[in-house]
């Protein structure tokens, strides 16, 4: 696939989702593709979405020819041979995602989690859908998120909660589940997710336990732990840390401050960031300094 790329919206970073405590999702690849891309016929071990955001778009899977419009998608199960064909004069833009969804499964002789082999999320090869606009406003969304955060570190927690939210939204409009009362609770869910993630990112050094997020958004410990969980997937003590290393990475290259310096601007000890940095990113921060010249 040859392509001048036009946005490319995925993060190595706190790539893995936990959905409801049963299942994982895995983003392996994501971006916005515009009419310079020109494509292959290619296959993936991967599922893979292509949604329509501008324009129209001719597909070729498994030697069948059909067209999407705006907010069509395309959803691929492993295997499929595809591509979309190349139009040099049609003006189009879709965006492009590709996953995986795992059961997680517990080793009661060692106390920890694992994973299993990818689940197939659909029986057929693959399917089309047809005006999706809950999946386009998640995406417009995300979007607007990015453009106005550009390279902040949120981002890293927010695209893969915004990618999991646009995959649920796929299966609910193949699934004919879309109920209106459960999708408005749903979206009031994720944007109060969104903001509790913007309220982390501005008070990353401070100390925060979930009866600060509690007391900020007006709600119970309970509910706020529960969103907390159910959109993360991991603890919020964990998130911080998360949000402080990457602070953390961002000191390093760009400025001279010492460790401890950097220490004492992302809230935490110098033992502390030293320790969970080497656990994190498998370097220590003095040889992550001087791989990156710093």
């Amino acid at each position: 696939m040859y392509h001048k790329s036009y946005a490319n919206f995925y993060q190595p970073f706190f790539r893995s989702v936990n959905i409801d405590g049963e299942h994982l999702m895995e983003f392996n690849y994501a971006e916005v593709l515009d009419t310079s891309c020109v494509e292959f016929p290619h296959v993936h071990d991967n599922h893979e979405i292509y949604f329509i955001l501008e324009g129209s778009i001719r597909f070729e899977v498994n030697d069948r020819c059909f067209s999407l419009m705006k907010n069509d998608f395309l959803l691929l199960t492993p295997g499929q041979v595809h591509h979309s064909i190349y139009d040099p004069v049609a003006s189009r833009k879709y965006f492009v995602l590709i996953f995986d969804l795992y059961k997680i499964e517990a080793d009661l002789s060692s106390g920890t989690t694992g994973k299993s082999d990818p689940i197939t999320v659909i029986d057929e090869p693959f399917i089309i859908g047809r005006g999706a606009m809950r999946s386009r406003n998640i995406l417009d969304t995300m979007f607007d998120n990015s453009n106005a955060l550009g390279d902040n570190p949120f981002l890293d927690i927010n695209l893969p909660l915004c990618y999991t939210s646009f995959v649920l939204s796929i299966m609910q409009k193949l699934s004919g589940t879309e109920d209106i009362v459960k999708s408005q609770r749903e979206s009031r869910e994720w944007n109060l997710a969104i903001e509790m993630t913007r309220y982390l990112h501005t008070n990353y050094n401070r100390h925060i336990a979930i009866k600060d997020l509690a007391d900020h958004f007006h709600m119970s410990e309970r509910n706020t732990a529960r969103i907390f969980k159910q959109y993360f997937g991991v603890t919020l003590s964990e998130t911080l840390v998360r949000y402080r290393i990457n602070y953390a990475k961002n000191y390093l290259l760009y400025s001279d401050d010492s460790i401890e310096e950097i220490a004492a601007k992302v809230g935490m000890s110098t033992t502390t960031l030293q320790r969970r940095f080497k656990e994190i990113e498998k370097i220590s921060i003095g040889e992550y300094r001087q791989k990156h010249n710093k």
